[in-house]
């Protein structure tokens, strides 16, 4: 996908690596969630406009900054990204409860299975670096928060353990 595409959105997100906490600017293509986005495995960078880091380190000056896709623990949406249009088959994931272990951090939420799947088959089955959870609580000394939606880097699951059972999607509304 072309970012400098003249529908491209902004979506401002909040990106913790292993060392920094970067807030920012996306652009993204409308017909693109963040996390198809984010998995858009050519790229290696993730480009940051407006970017603002939180760090005692070092601090970004004004301009665009690139960060490495693999110190990705965890991206957030600071406000919510315009829908896009769903398929068909979307309707039929299930969800699962899922507790995983992300670099320091602790993360609770739903991962969407499909029928009959499993969440910790889930998380190696699939060749995108980052995955999606719903409904997702965050902690770790000194910072607790919940997200309607983070985009998880797999690589840095260190471990992960199922929670409930899944539950099928006509239980729960998926959308």
């Amino acid at each position: 996908m072309d970012q400098h595409a003249s529908d491209a959105q902004e979506r401002q997100i909040r990106v913790r690596t292993l060392h920094e906490v970067v807030d920012g600017l996306i652009r993204v293509s409308p017909l693109l969630r963040t996390l198809d986005d984010l998995n858009v495995v050519s790229r290696h960078f993730l480009t940051l406009h407006n970017p603002v880091v939180s760090s005692d380190e070092w601090a970004a000056e004004d301009g665009p900054l690139a960060v490495n896709r693999d110190s990705i623990l965890f991206v957030m949406e600071l406000v919510a990204a315009p829908p896009v249009e769903r398929t068909p088959d979307a309707d039929r994931f299930s969800r699962a409860s899922i507790r995983l272990r992300v670099g320091d951090y602790l993360v609770e939420g739903y991962l969407h299975v499909p029928p009959g799947g499993s969440p910790l088959k889930r998380l190696h089955q699939d060749s995108r670096p980052f995955l999606a959870l719903t409904r997702a609580s965050v902690s770790r000394q000194g910072a607790n928060f919940e997200a309607p939606f983070l985009a998880i880097n797999r690589t840095h699951i260190l471990a992960a353990q199922e929670l409930q059972p899944v539950e099928p999607a006509a239980q729960h509304g998926v959308g």
